[in-house]
């Protein structure tokens, strides 16, 4: 076994490594980049999907569980999500009516703080939707308890997570 030792160069570890493994066994690694970048977006495309399903299923259970009365439909109609991967939007819905600009605004304010990676993000997009929560009713809340308890279970899934 090679241990590491803390001012051992990078360069020094990996020579001792390859002396290690020097038993006339050679490897063909040709390809091998190319087959774990394919896995790697293998895997990204089935997290984009996954979360595009949890994100209709998050926003549909905001709208039909909400307890508040949308007298203008302005509330519900900014309600929407968005699956952006590296600052780019790969999927959303849920925005339409009176309040679908509005909503569509929130959502981009939003992705300019997750430039990298994978994001789900769900919105109400008026700006009286956290007051209406903090009377006690039921805007993002529910949506957001269902999505806390299914997205860890495709990341474990996907093998993201143990």
């Amino acid at each position: 076994m090679i241990r590491r030792t803390g001012r051992q160069s990078e360069k020094s570890y990996l020579n001792k490594r390859i002396k290690y493994f020097d038993m006339g066994i050679e490897m063909n690694t040709e390809g091998l980049d190319e087959y774990l970048e394919a896995q790697v977006e293998r895997r990204i495309k089935a997290l984009i999907f996954g979360l595009s399903a949890i994100g209709a299923t998050v926003t549909n259970e905001a709208k039909t569980g909400k307890t508040y009365k949308d007298q203008t439909g302005a509330l519900i109609s900014s309600t929407g999500y968005v699956v952006i991967r590296d600052g780019v939007i790969i999927n959303g819905s849920g925005f339409s009516g009176i309040g679908a600009r509005v909503g569509e605004e929130a959502i981009k304010a939003q992705i300019a703080k997750y430039s990298t990676g994978v994001w789900l993000i769900v919105v109400a997009g008026m700006n009286y939707a956290a007051a209406v929560e903090a009377r006690n009713y039921n805007v993002l809340t529910s949506a957001e308890l269902l999505a806390d308890q299914v997205i860890p279970q495709l990341m474990q899934q996907l093998g993201f997570t143990k």
